[in-house]
């Protein structure tokens, strides 16, 4: 019989070409995503027409023969440099170009790419690609004019792939390609498992490793093996695999590189069995636990395996939904956002797909806020923690739940540094329902929505020392008040558009030489565009925000649309004269030319005048 643990890499069709990153397989691009191959021609005939490939365990792009073999691409374009990324199967996986110098930039696979993740000692680039005329390219800023893609000649005859820079000596065997892209469509990620063996020759392989790991951690009552047998000959295979199940905690036990192939072969074996979600729930638990044999990678295991499990299940498997859950708590506990980052936009697919009640998607949202502010994302923290609040009906908006997420979308609101626009919160019912419940919040809130500095100092006097009671950041608030009234009295300025830096100082209450400072602050914010006249002592107005958009602002809207209209009549007034004039013109030119044409016609009528013919006479003649 084949131990499973030599039959790893065949353990599930989905497996990536390259160490997968944990999750990864959770964002496929969308369907009918446009996926490419990129095959190699030259005038070299051991390279010409081979394929871009990546063999399994590996991170190095190599050619190969076979277009089977060939890697499998979709692009993003990067629109500040109009380059492109090419994503390997999902869009946290990209090439890059890495090497110790810049002669040889070889072709590799990573994942989630940043500045700290280049190797010490080592250059690398990505999302630097170009396509033309179905060729790649690579614009990254270098001059060098004569950079070519190469095929590297390897000690085992194989041929690596590389970016030379066409200038420098290289002691290794390169031959120049072109990289020609080519249009394929690649098949959406399959959900099953591959693995030999019958469920009983694989369930007693699974029994004794277990008994195993457990006896190795002086665990010497553990039979998992013969408890197994009993119950296969009773033919209980559901209750086979509860023992299983039960005893696959010792799983967070095995060795690294064993983890996954044993954990691949559990979910291989509940699979089996019409009850999977009875199973299921208790090896993601397992997956919550830290795992002792490997505590720098466990998280990244744990997400491997969570991730199978949640790609084995149909998509429209409701049980997926539990299962990304403890993926959530996983990340959370590992404070790695940026695995997560890349699928925040399946999450509504996903929810419609599993056609989830408003508690459970509120559920969900607020794990993945929790996960951001947990990472320090708070901006993201902050929208997800909105769309939870969303999901409360009418109904339950004065419930204690909508005042607890209610207040904390408030403070977080409040507190965070660019956020200024507060109608996302003063539109919620929940947050309407803090007008009863917490009425010194709803107090605040309203200031900050559309009050100015002054309203804001009179609730400080009037609430002394509540808002450091409350846990917020008082300094940040002034700040932020400021920058607000400064807006509202940018947008105030009507029809003149320009604001004098003494009113700009009463209003703000802060001395004449600090108002250049704050001007340039509420633009940097985003809040007004303008520009400052320091001969004319003003501030000119280009662009303003309204921080509501009440009654009042619709007026102004109707005043500038009338004088809009009344200028366009002018215009219209002054193009129908001229065009009046125009054809005026037209006709008395005509008219002219009329009359002369008729004065010459006359003229020809008459023709030269004749004298009456003279008799002759003859001389001779008396």
């Amino acid at each position: 019989m084949k131990s499973f643990f030599v039959a790893a890499a065949a353990l599930c069709s989905f497996a990536t070409a390259a160490p997968a990153s944990p999750f990864e397989m959770m964002a496929p691009p969308p369907a009918g995503t446009q996926f490419y191959s990129l095959q190699a021609k030259s005038s070299a005939t051991a390279v010409n027409n081979q394929w871009v490939s990546l063999k399994t365990g590996s991170t190095a792009y190599t050619l190969a023969s076979a277009q089977t073999a060939a890697a499998k691409f979709f692009t993003n374009q990067y629109k500040p440099t109009g380059t492109y990324a090419f994503h390997n199967a999902d869009d946290t996986r990209q090439v890059a170009l890495q090497g110790a110098d810049g002669v040889l930039l070889y072709a590799v696979d990573i994942t989630n790419p940043s500045t700290t993740s280049i190797p010490s000692g080592q250059l690398m680039e990505w999302a630097t690609f170009t396509i033309d005329n179905n060729n790649l390219g690579v614009k990254d800023g270098s001059t060098l004019t004569n950079r070519t893609f190469v095929a590297v000649r390897g000690s085992d005859g194989g041929y690596g792939l590389a970016l030379y820079d066409g200038a420098s000596n290289t002691t290794q065997n390169i031959t120049p390609i072109t990289l020609s892209i080519v249009k394929i469509r690649m098949p959406g990620p399959t959900t099953t498992l591959l693995i030999e063996g019958t469920f009983e020759e694989l369930t007693d392989e699974l029994a004794q490793y277990i008994d195993n790991l457990k006896k190795s951690q002086n665990d010497e009552s553990s039979n998992v093996q013969a408890e197994c047998a009993q119950l296969l000959q009773e033919n209980k295979k559901d209750d086979v695999l509860k023992k299983l199940v039960m005893g696959s905690q010792a799983l967070n036990q095995a060795p690294e590189k064993e983890f996954i192939a044993a954990y691949n072969l559990l979910i291989h074996l509940v699979r089996q069995s019409p009850n999977v979600g009875m199973f299921l729930p208790r090896i993601c638990n397992h997956l919550t636990a830290p795992i002792t044999s490997s505590p720098a990678n466990g998280a990244g295991l744990a997400l491997s395996i969570l991730s199978t499990i949640f790609n084995t299940l149909s998509p429209t498997n409701d049980m997926r939904y539990n299962v990304l859950l403890t993926i959530l708590r996983v990340i959370r506990s590992s404070s790695n956002f940026d695995t997560l980052r890349p699928q925040l936009k399946q999450l509504d697919q996903w929810l419609e797909a599993w056609e989830m009640e408003e508690d459970d998607s509120r559920k969900l949202y607020l794990a993945v806020s929790d996960v951001a502010a947990e990472a320090g994302e708070d901006e993201q923290a902050y929208t997800y923690l909105i769309r939870a609040l969303r999901t409360i009906p009418s109904d339950e908006a004065s419930s204690q739940e909508a005042r607890e997420l209610s207040l904390r979308a408030l403070k977080s609101a409040l507190d965070h540094p660019n956020h200024y626009d507060f109608q996302d919160l003063t539109d919620l019912d929940s947050i309407q329902a803090l007008r009863n419940s917490d009425p010194i919040y709803f107090q605040l809130l309203e200031i900050f929505n559309s009050d100015l500095l002054e309203d804001f100092n009179d609730f400080k006097d009037e609430h002394d020392g509540w808002i450091e009671q409350s846990g917020l950041d008082a300094s940040a608030l002034n700040r932020k008040m400021r920058l607000l009234t400064l807006a509202s009295l940018a947008a105030s300025t009507g029809q003149t558009r320009s604001l004098p830096y003494a009113q700009i100082a009463k209003e703000l209450q802060i001395p004449a030489s600090d108002i250049e400072m704050w001007v340039i602050d509420v633009i940097r914010a985003g809040l007004v565009e303008g520009k400052l006249s320091q001969l004319n002592q003003t501030f000119l107005i280009h662009r303003s925000t309204y921080r509501v958009f009440g009654e009042n602002q619709w007026r102004e809207v109707a005043s500038r649309l009338d004088m809009w209209r009344n200028s366009l009549v002018g215009v219209l007034q002054v193009i129908q004269s001229e065009k009046a004039r125009f054809v005026q013109d037209k006709e008395e030119e005509a008219k002219q030319v009329d009359q002369k044409i008729e004065g010459l016609q006359r003229g020809q009528g008459q023709g030269p005048r004749k004298g009456k013919p003279r008799a002759m006479i003859d001389d001779d003649m008396d």
